[in-house]
């Protein structure tokens, strides 16, 4: 049985194990080892994390099946829109529908919440992107965001969101 349930605490070490494998099938292909290092340090480092986690702000989401974690979404306000923060999966998950399951979830708690729109930044270089056009997203702009040494390449993309 497949279900979404709110990210807690203890999913830390879930989440950065999720975030690892699906980083390093994802990214080797696009950006250099040591950029993929040094963005897994600032964006998954454990306080960061936790901060987050206890931020009422941000939103962590878990699809499990089983009752096995597969993958998990991070979301959190960004101006006037919910913004897709992150959306990763266990490389054994993919293909399985789970991406669609846990973005529609998403956008139905972002729309609960009182929010119209769900943005996101995705790399030029990820196919990903075809999967969130698949789902309704658009490309508003093409982003090159500087993070220290390195470059974020990026489309922003959106979708509006409609009451159920």
């Amino acid at each position: 049985m497949i279900q979404v349930r709110k990210g807690r605490l203890q999913d830390l070490e879930e989440i950065r194990r999720v975030a690892l494998e699906a980083w390093q099938a994802t990214y080797t292909s696009i950006i250099s080892a040591a950029q993929i290092d040094f963005m897994l340090n600032r964006f998954y480092h454990p306080e960061i994390l936790s901060a987050q986690m206890n931020d009422p702000e941000h939103h962590f989401y878990m699809l499990e099946d089983a009752g096995k974690v597969c993958g998990y979404a991070h979301c959190y306000p960004e101006a006037d829109a919910m913004k897709l923060s992150k959306i990763y999966f266990y490389t054994t998950a993919k293909g399985k529908g789970y991406g669609k399951i846990l973005i529609e979830h998403c956008e139905q708690e972002a729309v609960q919440l009182g929010y119209g729109k769900m943005i996101l930044n995705v790399n030029r270089h990820n196919p990903a992107q075809h999967f969130y056009v698949k789902m309704g997203y658009q490309i508003l702009e093409e982003v090159d965001i500087p993070l220290d040494v390195y470059w974020l390449n990026d489309y922003i993309m959106g979708k509006e969101l409609h009451q159920h």
